[in-house]
């Protein structure tokens, strides 16, 4: 009986075991691939996927593995076999969760249209109140793009919900940072008020951390807001104060470079033409030094009207020379780049395609796997079923076994009972019996007596 019942046990182990990767396992490996500890990662997600090749937490570890290698085609392939994985699952934190993976694929690679599109799909979903960093850090990706596109109301929107999770954190750092792209937001759509609230936000915290590279970067948006206002002096003010604390706190070059060109274009603007030129000059030629092609443009745009209005042409001449060939270039580069996002999204729409024209055997393969499915169900709750009958069986039997011994314990006190009754009554009977005898009869000493007086009378 215990055998069985141990048989039992083993076969609804086995109907409820299931071999998947659980999200607690995936975050444990993004967690090793997010901090670059890679050794030995690759290996065990293969091994993983071997043994889970549809799981779709594995796909999602291999897909971030390969973006951070910077194989884009490859992270792509996982991202979009998890999202056909997702589609089937259909849960929507899951589906948010890819969408964000892809966007951010696209926005790496500069496809920053494409990674919105991604992205605001995942936003949809995680509604603007993101519960993680990976969810926060969605909303700062959104940011950068829109203040890219100049869309001053949806940047505002999505770096306010990063900030609001960096907030609940006490991620100061990040709050100051998230603050400042705000304050650029509210300086594109001329709102300055709101512009200088968030600056000044942005600067206490950068001051009570003593971040001086942070602390330059608050002064030059000051600059910004003040030169846009048309206020000149008081942009060129903030504007050196800026460079002051880049250069103590030891920025790159890059942003030196930006704090020169600020300068120089604020001197421009104030019609102090020498020191426009010696701030812009000393920009440019930094700016040749890194191969730092964007501030080379912004130097030389400036410069060229500078010697034309000075009158020395062949200097203007080769300024404008070298701002349209940097111009040219940049738009060969926008087109390069522009090539290499299309053929990444034609690579993702193929991949959509296949998946397409392969639907209808997918169908087919999940409706056979739905009637597998069901009929291991049938079969689970035939074995469930037998396994209560036999168990109720067991139970029945043993309770009717431990009645039954009950009753013939009790017939057996009984008939014991009985037993010593009778025997109580024989030997009482018994005993009186030899109680009359032993009345009837004469005694051992009387019979003794005559016995003797006989002989006495033989004698005489």
């Amino acid at each position: 009986m215990r055998t069985l019942m141990l048989l039992f046990v083993l076969v609804l182990s086995n109907c409820f075991a299931f071999s998947q990767v659980s999200s607690g396992q995936y975050y444990s490996l993004y967690s090793k691939i997010e901090s670059k500890d890679t050794v030995g990662l690759f290996s065990k997600i293969c091994s993983l996927k071997k043994a889970n090749p549809s799981s779709f937490y594995v796909l999602l570890a291999e897909g971030d593995y390969r973006l951070i290698q910077g194989k884009l085609k490859d992270a792509l392939n996982s991202y979009s076999d998890a999202m056909a994985n997702v589609e089937s699952i259909d849960i929507d934190t899951l589906q948010a969760l890819v969408n964000y993976k892809i966007g951010s694929l696209h926005y790496f690679n500069s496809s920053y249209p494409e990674a919105l599109k991604y992205f605001n799909q995942a936003s949809l979903i995680y509604n603007y109140n993101p519960k993680n960093y990976q969810q926060a850090r969605l909303y700062l990706y959104m940011g950068n793009i829109q203040i890219d596109l100049s869309t001053s109301s949806q940047t505002i929107k999505s770096y306010r919900a990063a900030l609001g999770f960096y907030k609940k954190q006490n991620d100061q750092t990040r709050v100051a940072s998230i603050q400042n792209n705000i304050a650029l937001a509210y300086i594109e759509s001329s709102d300055f008020e709101n512009a200088e609230k968030y600056l000044d936000s942005s600067l206490a915290i950068r001051k009570e951390k003593d971040d001086l590279i942070g602390v330059g970067q608050a002064y030059n948006n000051y600059g910004t807001m003040f030169f846009k206002m048309n206020e000149f002096q008081k942009a060129l003010d903030f504007y050196k104060l800026g460079y002051e604390n880049r250069i103590t706190g030891k920025v790159g070059k890059g942003g030196t470079i930006e704090s020169e060109i600020n300068i120089g274009k604020s001197y421009f603007k104030l019609n102090d033409r020498e020191n426009a030129i010696y701030w812009l000059e000393q920009a440019l030629a930094e700016a040749k030094q890194i191969s730092q092609i964007n501030h080379q443009k912004r130097a030389a745009e400036y410069l060229k009207d500078l010697y034309f209005q000075s009158k020395n042409y062949a200097k203007a001449y080769e300024l404008q020379a070298l701002y349209y060939t940097i111009n040219d270039s940049l738009y060969g580069m926008d087109k390069k780049i522009a090539v290499e996002n299309l053929v990444l999204q034609n690579q993702f729409e193929s991949k959509i395609r296949q998946d397409s024209i392969n639907n209808f055997d997918r169908i087919k393969l999940e409706t056979i796997l739905s009637v597998e499915k069901e009929k291991r169900n049938t079969i689970f709750l035939f074995v469930l079923l037998g396994g209560i009958i036999f168990l109720s069986i067991f139970v029945f039997q043993l309770y009717k076994s431990n009645s039954n011994k009950k009753k013939a314990n009790a017939l057996i006190l009984l008939q014991k009972d009985a037993l010593g009754s009778k025997q109580k009554e024989i030997i009482d009977s018994i005993q009186y019996a030899k109680r009359i005898q032993e009345s009837l009869l004469p005694t051992e000493k009387y019979i003794e007596r005559n016995i003797s007086r006989l002989k006495e009378v033989k004698k005489s």
